[in-house]
């Protein structure tokens, strides 16, 4: 896991109160993450040493206090606060908010209420009525409060000594990954202690708490505490004696114990040398906490880089095993194959793993093509690789040529392509991508493709039954080229039999295979799989209580999902984790995962941020730190770049900057139909470069064809004043023609006229064809002269009830142009970067293109590129 927190600066952002220029939370909300983060050590942002702790503390004491001022008797802040409070030391108001939650049937308000009242902090003493409270609120599902029935019974506090009955509750909160309850089982084992004494279990439960890693600074307030203390000596030196023979497990597990100082003196040097021994032998939960001493200048100075080196190390050994090739295997088909293309000559590798060495793939790719011009598939590996470098028009080009060729791989790059990198909304770009996957999925060799067609396609139309019904034939076929039984048969024996893997797998295929997603069976796998710890499997089931597939909706049960996939280094998790906490109004909460994002470099939560600064969102309008943060982010985010070049264009809460607007609208016009058009207003402002109207012009056509209606807008007038008409009449038809075949009014009424006109270019068959035209868009003059033609008889024959009927029409009270006014479009669309969530079904064997799969699956964008890989 990535444990890169925030600690103090983190909480300083989330907390209103820090700042006087910040627009302050909902306190409630605030509150309620302030006492997260001060009691869950597995919550981003939870402080790692006594001094943070305390500085945090400071700072959530007021935010609590004003919550339950501004929402009295709410469950929520009521709570939390009691929570602060106890930390606070203001046992009287602890107890005062302690009684309101519990009396609104809070778990947490019910058991730390109970636990007051046990250990008699702030009320008389009284363990029988506190033993009812815990109970009503493990009844309710507090894990806290099934540990603390364990202390209750082994202690024989408000309820008879039992040493068995001690052990079960401590065994049920163990099994909920209750580190300190992880702990009292293995005493129970090693001292015999309700349970018959068996070391190897206790040593296996200390090496369950060991692998559970995180620990609680101070004591939760909701949490009891055993007389008999933890054998700590005992422990540590189980511990030593495992991490000397090289356990990496045990090796981070003291690490932590030093760095936060628990059960010996905090020595943070000693903690990044059992760290480094850990994270040298690959162990993911050593890197992250490496990673994160690196980030926060923890016993070593700041470093970003070797802070971002360690913390992607696990994915960086994820790609090498994709890499994998046999020997004399081409370069551009070990770095760039598609998994998905049928012309593949290799496994292939994820869209991801080629993000993180595209400029290598280039190099590969490009000497293959040169080597062998005529195959298809280098071209085709050589447009993805370049895709991937965020080289849009290059790519384009070596894609269309690979298509033509027949790669599916290239069509599909192209669907791909006209969604990546642009700022347009989705509905914009939906045909020209579909109808590339149309086209890759006619071959119905192409399961990418397919499911990408599918996933665009009108629920149930004809289209979507032809593509199922290919998705179906694939299946089959792929099937019955699986020896020694069914690909299901083998899967199902694996997944009953334990393998987690195979029971991810399994579930995925459920949702793969067959006329229909079963989501009910793919549910029940995952679950299992889940239940063994595959963050594939968590990350599946998050997705499914989000959306409702196979289960109920339960957005908590998904967040709580989604932290768990985070806090084992998910990117993809805490970005789903920051966007549920952020919809739900929980902006402190999304915050702290924005900022762990950001540590790694994270293009979406960079990006994020600029535009909650922008928009006032959970912070205070900046447009100075939107732009910082825009700016972080202008190479990689089109989208932040459009939002920069709509800011210096405006500007918008900073000096107005046209040469850098207009470089900015520069870079953007190719692929995007708005920024050109903005390019063609600078050019015809004179904003930024110098005045030339035939640019701008030439750049509304352009902006036009792209279908931008904005730019038939700003046509519209220099039409209507013939700008750079030329003088001869047939020079004038081919300039009134550009402007009408993109729907100018005043271009198709000007054209109409010209053809009406006695003369070499009199046709009336035109004339009548762009006179209605440009009537039906608005302009009344064209009605008028199309009933003059019937009225005259000019190409038609006479009548006079369409003349009639053409001048009533005429003579309606409408605008002559209905469309947006000329000059910019400022709206950047939706930043479709942000929107996907990329799910892998299996490794490999099916991919689940549901939910919000979209061409993010085809092109990713590397978060970090280690500086010692260059492959």
């Amino acid at each position: 896991m990535m444990e890169v927190r925030a600690l103090l600066a983190c909480l300083l952002c989330l907390l209103p109160v820090c700042a006087a220029a910040q627009r302050p939370l909902p306190a409630r909300l605030a509150c309620s993450s302030a006492a997260t983060v001060l009691t869950d050590p597995k919550y981003p942002g939870y402080p790692t040493a006594l001094e943070t702790f305390d500085a945090v503390l400071k700072k959530a004491v007021p935010v609590c206090t004003q919550a339950v001022q501004e929402n009295p008797g709410d469950e929520l802040s009521t709570a939390s606060a009691a929570t602060v409070l106890v930390f606070a030391s203001d046992l009287e108001g602890a107890v005062a908010q302690a009684r309101v939650a519990a009396s609104k049937e809070s778990r947490d308000g019910l058991n730390l209420l109970g636990v007051l009242q046990v250990q008699g902090h702030g009320l008389p003493r009284d363990p029988g009525a506190g033993a009812e409270l815990i109970r009503k609120a493990w009844r309710k599902g507090s894990p806290l409060a099934t540990y603390n029935l364990g202390v209750l019974y082994a202690e024989g506090i408000g309820v008879p000594k039992d040493a068995a009955e001690a052990f079960k509750y401590y065994h049920g909160a163990a099994n909920e990954r209750d580190l300190p309850a992880m702990l009292r089982v293995a005493q129970c084992y090693a001292e015999g202690r309700g349970v018959a004494a068996d070391r190897e279990k206790a040593d296996a439960w200390w090496r369950k708490a060991a692998e559970q890693f995180d620990i609680e600074v101070r004591d939760h307030p909701g949490r009891l505490r055993e007389r008999t203390d933890i054998d700590s000596a005992r422990l540590v030196a189980w511990l030593t004696a495992k991490a000397n023979a090289g356990e990496p497990w045990a090796q981070a597990f003291l690490g932590r114990l030093h760095e936060y100082g628990k059960f010996m003196d905090r020595n943070l040097a000693v903690a990044m040398n059992w760290y480094r021994k850990a994270a040298e032998q690959d162990y993911p939960l050593a890197e992250g906490a490496l990673g994160h001493m690196y980030a926060i200048g923890s016993g070593v100075p700041v470093d970003r880089d070797e802070s971002l080196r360690w913390s992607y190390r696990w994915w960086g050994r994820l790609c090498e095993k994709e890499r994998t090739a046999p020997a004399g295997t081409n370069e551009c088909d070990r770095l760039a194959g598609d998994r998905y293309d049928p012309q593949r000559a290799t496994p292939g590798v994820s869209s991801m793993c080629l993000a993180f060495v595209a400029e290598s793939a280039v190099t590969a790719c490009r000497a293959a093509v040169r080597a062998s011009p005529s195959t298809v598939r280098f071209r085709a590996q050589l447009a993805r690789a370049l895709g991937h470098a965020g080289q849009f028009a290059e790519a384009r080009r070596e894609a269309t040529t690979a298509a033509n060729s027949g790669s599916t791989m290239a069509m599909v790059l192209l669907g791909a392509l006209e969604q990546a990198g642009t700022a347009k909304p989705l509905s914009e770009t939906r045909p020209a991508a579909l109808a590339w996957y149309r086209r890759a999925a006619a071959s119905g060799q192409n399961e990418q493709a397919l499911r990408l067609a599918q996933s665009m396609e009108e629920p149930n139309s004809e289209q979507a039954r032809d593509l199922q019904a290919k998705l179906m034939k694939l299946s089959e076929e792929r099937l019955a080229a699986t020896p020694q039984g069914s690909y299901q048969d083998q899967l199902r024996a694996k997944a009953e039999a334990g393998d987690a893997e195979a029971q991810f797998n399994l579930a995925a295929s459920h949702e793969t295979f067959g006329p229909k997603p079963n989501y009910e069976e793919a549910f029940k796998w995952y679950m299992k799989a889940a239940a063994q710890g595959h963050a594939g499997a968590q990350y599946s089931l998050a997705w499914m209580y989000k959306g409702g597939f196979g289960v109920k909706a339960d957005p908590e049960e998904a967040i709580r999902l989604y932290r768990m996939g985070a806090e084992t280094g998910g990117t993809q998790p805490r970005w789903e984790l920051a966007k549920m906490l952020r919809d739900k109004g929980d902006y402190a909460g999304a915050r702290i995962q924005l900022d762990r994002l950001v540590l790694s470099d994270d293009l979406r939560a960079i990006v994020e941020l600029g535009q909650w600064y922008e928009g006032g969102v959970g912070v205070a309008l900046d447009m100075k730190e939107a732009v910082r943060w825009y700016d972080r982010a202008v190479s990689r985010s089109p989208w932040a770049k459009f939002r920069l070049a709509a800011i210096y264009t405006e500007g918008k809460g900073v000096p107005r900057n046209d040469a850098l607007a207009f470089k900015y609208w520069r870079e953007l016009a190719e692929s995007n139909r708005d920024a050109r058009n903005n390019l063609g207003v600078m050019y015809a402002s004179g904003r930024g470069v110098a005045k030339n109207e035939a640019t701008a012009m030439a750049l509304f056509l352009e902006a036009a064809k792209m279908g931008s209606y904005h730019a038939i807008g700003n046509l519209q007038p220099m039409y209507e004043a013939d700008t750079g008409r030329p003088a001869d009449a047939k020079d004038a038809l081919a300039y009134y023609r550009k402007g009408a075949d993109v729907g100018v009014p005043s271009a198709q009424y000007k054209l109409g006229m010209l053809y009406l006109k006695d003369g070499p270019t009199q046709d009336y068959r035109q004339a009548l064809d762009w006179l209605t035209r440009a009537g039906s868009n608005g302009d009344k003059r064209a009605f008028e002269a199309v009933a003059d033609m019937y009225e005259q008889g000019l190409g038609v024959e006479k009548n006079a009830q369409m003349a009639r009927l053409y001048r009533a029409a005429a003579a309606k009270d409408v605008p002559q142009w209905a469309g947006p006014p000329p000059g910019f479009v400022f709206g950047a669309g939706v930043d479709q970067s942000r929107q996907v969530a990329i799910r892998s079904a299996g490794s490999g064997v099916a991919a689940a293109a549901r939910g919000d799969m979209s061409w993010s699956v085809v092109l990713s964008k590397p978060m970090y590129t280690p500086r010692e890989r260059s492959r």
